[in-house]
Parts: C-alpha cells; sequence; structure tokens
C-alpha cells in the first residue's frame, strides 16, 4: 500500500472513530441543529448506569442493561439495590469489556498486595441487598444466569401489571448514550401525539451502556446480541405473565438499536464479525486466563441461543427463543446494521451453519431510508468504510430492497410466518423542521446540516409529515393487510424497490 493509501485509510479509520453514529443523544430542537451535531460525538468514556438509574413513572417501565445483557440492580419495594452510585475503579483497562460481572469477579489487582476488582467493588455493599446477591453469584455462570432470569421475569410483570388491553411501544436507543431519558421523552410525546389511541399504551425504555469505548462501531456490534437476547428474557416473560402472545408489541429503535432488535427477533450472528471471530478464535478450547473465560461463557452462550441449537444439559439455561407474539411491528430509524442481520442465509451450504434471520412471527419491520444521514454513511466514507463495522441498512435503498427480497423468497419457499418489511425513502430534500417548515415546504431545499443530521427526535419529526406518515402507518391500522393501510403506504414516500433492483 502506498503513502497516499495508507494515509487515505488512516483519515477514514479516525473520522469513523470520532462519527456521531449511534454513540451520543442528539438533545436536537429545530433551532439548534447545527450545535447539536457538533455535540454528536463518541463519548470519551464507556457508559455505565450507576448513578442514572430513574424509577419507573406512570404507564413507563425503564431498563437498565449492561453491555454483556444483564440487568442492572435496582432499588423497588422489595428492597435497595445497594449498587454505588460512582464508580469506584476508575483505572481498570478498557480493553477489558467492561461489565457488571466483570466488575463484581474479577481477581485483577491495580498493583499486586492492593484489594482485587471484586473487593473494591463488591466489599463496600450492604448484605441483603441486590447488588450483593450479584457480587455472590458472579463467578458461577449458572448461578449469575438463574438471577438474572429471575431479576428479568420481574420486570417482565412489572411491564404489564395494571396494563391489560394495552399496547407494550419498547423504544431502544442507540451505543454507548450517557442519558437517553431526553430523547425517550421526545419519542413518546410524539407517539403518544400521533396515535389514535394513546390511553392504550404502556413504554418500556430499554437503557442499554456501552461497556467500551474504543472503536465504537465495532463494539456496538458487539454488545448488540447480548442486549438483543436479555430483551427476548422480557418479552418471552410478557408472554408467560400474560399467559397468551396476543399483546400488540411496537418497537422503535434508533442507530444502532437495530441490530439489538436483530437479536431479539432472531439469529443475529451475522454480520456482526467482532462478535463472530471472538467465539471462532478466543473461545477455542479452555481459556485459563479470567478475562478470556468470563467472556467466552457470554459468548458460547449467546452464540448458542441465537443459532437455535439444541437445548444444554443444564435444565435451568433452557434454549431461549426469539419471541411469538400475533402482532410486532419494529420501526427503526437510521438503522446502522446490515440487511443480512434480519436475512435468512441463502444457500445454506455456503457457510457453517444456515443463519435464520428473523424468527419471530408476524413481524413487520419499518425501516427509514436517508443516504444523505452523516453517520451511517460514515461521513461521507460510506456504510461499508474500512475498519468499521456496516451499516448501509438505514443508509441505501438496495440494502432495504435485499431484506425485502428475501422475505418474499421465503414465502416462495412455503415459509411465511408473516414477516414483511417496508422501506420509507427518508433523503432530506425538502425542509421539514423550524421556521422553514409548512408554507415552504415544497418551495426551498432543507438545510444542510438538517439533511444529513442522525438526530432521532429529528427522525421523528419527519415520520409524522404527510409524505411520509410512517407513525400513522406503524401506529393506526389493526392489520397491515386492510385497505385502508395499504391505500395510505402506496401514497407514502416509500422505498420502490422494483425500480431499484432493476437499475
Amino acid at each position: 500500500m502506498n503513502q497516499l493509501s495508507q494515509a487515505v485509510y488512516i483519515a477514514m479509520f479516525c473520522a469513523a472513530v470520532l462519527l456521531a453514529g449511534c454513540a451520543k443523544p442528539s438533545s436536537w430542537s429545530p433551532e439548534q441543529i447545527s450545535s447539536s451535531i457538533r455535540a454528536q460525538r463518541i463519548n470519551p468514556r464507556p457508559v455505565f448506569y450507576f448513578d442514572r438509574i430513574n424509577p419507573d413513572i406512570s404507564d413507563t417501565v425503564k431498563v437498565y442493561i449492561d453491555s454483556r445483557g444483564d440487568l442492572y440492580p435496582e432499588t423497588d419495594a422489595k428492597g435497595p439495590s445497594g449498587l454505588p452510585r460512582v464508580l469506584p475503579i476508575v483505572e481498570f483497562e478498557t480493553k477489558h469489556f467492561w461489565s457488571l460481572r466483570m466488575l463484581m469477579s474479577s481477581n485483577w489487582q491495580p498493583v499486586d498486595g492492593e484489594p482485587s476488582l471484586r473487593d473494591r467493588f463488591c466489599g463496600p455493599i450492604a448484605a441483603g441487598t441486590k447488588a450483593k446477591d450479584m457480587c455472590e453469584a458472579a463467578r458461577d455462570f449458572e448461578k449469575w444466569k438463574q438471577l438474572q432470569a429471575q431479576m428479568w421475569r420481574q420486570k417482565a410483570s412489572a411491564a404489564v401489571t395494571g396494563a391489560d388491553g394495552k399496547t407494550l411501544v419498547i423504544l431502544i436507543h442507540g451505543y454507548n448514550v450517557v442519558r437517553g431519558d431526553g430523547d425517550f421523552a421526545y419519542v413518546k410525546q410524539k407517539i403518544l401525539a400521533n396515535s389514535k389511541s394513546p390511553e392504550k399504551l404502556r413504554f418500556v425504555e430499554v437503557h442499554w451502556d456501552g461497556g467500551d469505548y474504543a472503536s465504537a462501531w465495532n463494539r456496538a456490534q458487539y454488545s448488540g446480541p447480548f442486549i438483543g437476547l436479555a430483551l427476548r428474557q422480557l418479552l418471552n416473560g410478557i408472554s408467560e405473565a400474560d399467559g397468551a402472545n396476543t399483546r400488540p408489541i411496537r418497537i422503535i429503535t434508533h442507530s444502532s438499536g437495530a441490530f439489538v432488535a436483530a437479536a431479539l427477533l432472531g439469529d443475529a450472528r451475522r454480520p456482526f464479525d467482532s462478535f463472530h471471530s471472538l467465539n471462532m478464535d478466543e473461545c477455542k478450547g479452555s481459556p485459563r486466563e479470567e478475562t478470556p473465560k468470563l467472556h467466552c461463557e457470554d459468548n458460547k452462550w449467546a452464540r448458542k441461543h441465537l443459532a437455535g441449537l439444541e437445548s444444554p444439559r443444564s435444565t435451568s439455561d433452557d434454549l431461549m427463543g426469539a419471541p411469538q407474539f400475533t402482532d410486532i411491528r419494529v420501526l427503526m430509524f437510521a438503522a446502522a446494521t446490515t440487511y443480512q442481520a434480519f436475512a435468512r442465509r441463502y444457500p445454506a451450504d455456503q457457510d457453517e451453519a444456515l443463519f435464520k434471520g428473523v424468527t419471530s412471527r408476524h413481524v413487520k419491520l419499518f425501516i427509514t431510508v436517508n443516504r444523505s444521514d452523516q453517520a451511517i454513511n460514515k461521513q461521507g466514507f460510506g456504510p461499508y468504510a474500512p475498519f468499521t463495522s456496516d451499516t448501509p441498512l438505514g443508509a441505501r435503498p438496495d440494502n432495504f430492497c435485499r431484506l425485502s427480497e428475501n422475505f418474499e423468497r421465503q414465502k416462495r419457499d412455503g415459509i411465511d410466518e408473516g414477516r414483511q418489511a417496508y422501506g420509507f425513502d427518508f433523503e432530506r430534500k425538502d425542509p421539514i423542521s423550524g421556521r422553514q417548515k409548512g408554507e415552504l415546504w415544497r418551495r426551498d431545499g432543507a438545510l444542510e446540516s438538517e439533511r444529513k443530521a442522525h438526530s432521532w427526535p429529528l427522525y421523528l419529526d419527519q415520520a409524522e409529515f404527510a409524505p411520509y406518515s410512517v407513525l400513522d402507518l406503524f401506529l393506526n391500522y389493526k392489520t397491515t393487510e386492510e385497505p385502508e393501510f395499504l391505500s395510505r403506504l402506496e401514497s407514502s414516500r416509500r422505498v420502490r424497490c422494483n425500480e431499484i433492483l432493476r437499475s
């Protein structure tokens, strides 16, 4: 490689690492677009929720998950969490992929003779608290999973208590978000304003932390399958608590939340190379060092459940399938993944296993496509920029069309289980915010900063406009087969795959 090529690759790498990407809440408002874009940079440190766990509020359940898919302990009527409000171990090396179980079990010592990481973290935690229970279980993988399963059942019960006849709206933000409350508040405001039955909605906010900040795209896509599997426990617990699978489920994601949804809904081992390679390489044999051993226990567990392999011998670790409800809709804004995360692999004999893609039945995917989004297009280098994970589903219409075509092929093969993908062209050629909105909609072009913005609130504003009609389509029709839905869909700003694939 010549010097010029090396310089170009290095520049692309640096740009990718410093992208707005999926790492920062937008804090967007119509008159502050430019300052918001300047502020959208990767957080200088990994995000943890030690000091950010807020109690549930009316018709909203809050879920806090670490980078390995484990629930944070929370204070509730049954007792205090016991979790310290400030992380006491500041010098722990980031290469270890921070997680609650790592902090609670590691023998790592900053200096020989000083207390271990586990002792420094767990020592001050009071007995009888949930955090202490987690510390006591952390070194035994089976006990840890049993405790987590119990915590997830409690959270599922909280989600359905007092919610008879209500639709669950699950909100999933992007990667390494410091505080998702602001964006979640804006999302809920828009959903309530655009729903014809706002009194029948119960919200679930999913806050998932970063765990590490180096090489953010790869770390995000490494954590994603764990978060998705964690949410399977929530939805399967909701189905169990309801005693049925008929409750309507609505999932709304932004950015990296898309590949969390992929793991929630099915086999998302592909195309996440960082997750896949760590299973294939680091976890061969029986690692003797503590850190790889902890990772590999998690990795093998996650890979097994994603692949839908046979149930393991342990009765406490039965195979956890993707949730099965009669009506699941997923709206993904700026989806930072590839279509393969949701697609069935063809043909099976070209890979070590058949990647099944979405295995939840009756799933309808609503996907926005914006060629101008600067984050998922990696600042103009494209969604396939080197040194980063691929992010084209929300950026390229042909990527969406391949997913739609994959679903159609499944139908032709006789495995149609009610899955459908709808794509919407969100390339911003018209103004949709601020003073230019309204009477100037057709007359002037969009602001450059607005055109490129990755902001979740901006996408929501766009989604409620008549040329797109996405929120209405997503929220207000009992089925996607009724004539009114199909008529509105046809008049919306859809991705027209017949034209795109032909060209």
